[in-house]
């Protein structure tokens, strides 16, 4: 059931799809010009831009991932650690609605989920939320999992995983998957709202709870790529766009409204927190978030 929201939100309300990531995916290498005078200035592996400094230095701009150091022998298989990424689960209170989706194959989601490191294409990742597909008359709860040591497809150049129980999610609650998730929020009119969380206990699984059910857990030892932590922690909406007749379609995200329109209108998702090491959920400033929309509006 989504909880009833009578109050206008505050502050803590946010109108648009975020990221919580690595702040920065790029390092320099630096090159004396004064040593490189009678050497051809070749680019290293993974640069990406190369600069000259105001006191001569060239400056090699290289991939995170491509840096020299992982040559070595030894890590081959080394995952970067970055103290702007150690995330050991999130929580946050999803707006609920049902939008429209017009046709065969898409769907619409609101949703929150967290990646492993690694460039956000590759990784592996672990997502929950409310789901409406084309017929669909109730919004309702969906698990996602893709670990990508164990599913190697390819659709559109993305790796592809699984819904609910079917590859690596262990469900414990007693309840069926496919929560109805209602009522659902008026536009002009009453709005609603459910919990969820994603989060690490120390050497254990990682567990969904949504509103005060644990519904299950994504076993440790099928996602390795996690570790302790996620890289990544995201909130937000999707939805898959199948060009019919060649346009785009017309399938709803959120409340199908923009977030100029405001509380009562548009689609929100409050209260966005993560858990640190000691297991204490924060607030993240502003400026952690970054905005991903593949088109923004102008």
């Amino acid at each position: 059931m989504a909880n009833d929201i009578q109050t206008k939100l505050g502050c803590s309300t946010f109108f648009f799809i975020a990221l919580l990531c690595m702040l920065s995916k790029k390092i320099v290498d630096g090159r004396r010009m004064s040593s490189m005078k009678n050497r051809e200035l070749v680019p290293r592996k993974g640069t990406v831009k190369t600069i000259e400094s105001e006191d001569g230095d060239i400056i090699d701009c290289v991939d995170i991932y491509q840096q020299p150091s992982l040559d070595h022998p030894a890590l081959k298989n080394h995952t970067i650690e970055l103290a702007t990424g150690h995330y050991y689960g999130l929580e946050a209170y999803p707006n609920v609605w049902h939008p429209n989706v017009t046709s065969t194959g898409e769907f619409s989601t609101s949703q929150v989920w967290i990646s492993s490191s690694g460039p956000i294409v590759n990784s592996s990742t672990m997502e929950a939320g409310w789901m409406v597909a084309p017929a669909d008359t109730r919004s309702t709860l969906f698990i996602y999992s893709l670990s990508c040591d164990n599913f190697i497809l390819f659709l559109d150049g993305y790796k592809t995983g699984c819904v609910n129980a079917a590859c690596g999610f262990v469900q414990v609650s007693q309840s069926c998957f496919r929560y109805t998730i209602e009522p659902v929020s008026q536009y002009n009119g009453k709005q609603y709202e459910t919990y969820m969380s994603i989060r690490k206990l120390p050497d254990t699984n990682w567990w969904l709870i949504y509103q005060d059910e644990q519904v299950g857990y994504w076993p440790a030892n099928i996602f390795k790529e996690f570790g302790e932590y996620a890289a990544h922690i995201n909130f937000g909406g999707k939805i898959y766009n199948s060009e019919p007749g060649g346009i785009h379609t017309s399938t709803q995200m959120g409340s199908g409204h923009f977030s100029s329109e405001g509380y009562g209108r548009a689609y929100f998702i409050r209260n966005i927190r993560y858990s640190n090491k000691n297991g204490t959920f924060v607030s993240p400033k502003p400026s952690a978030f970054q905005q991903l929309v593949k088109k923004p509006v102008l």
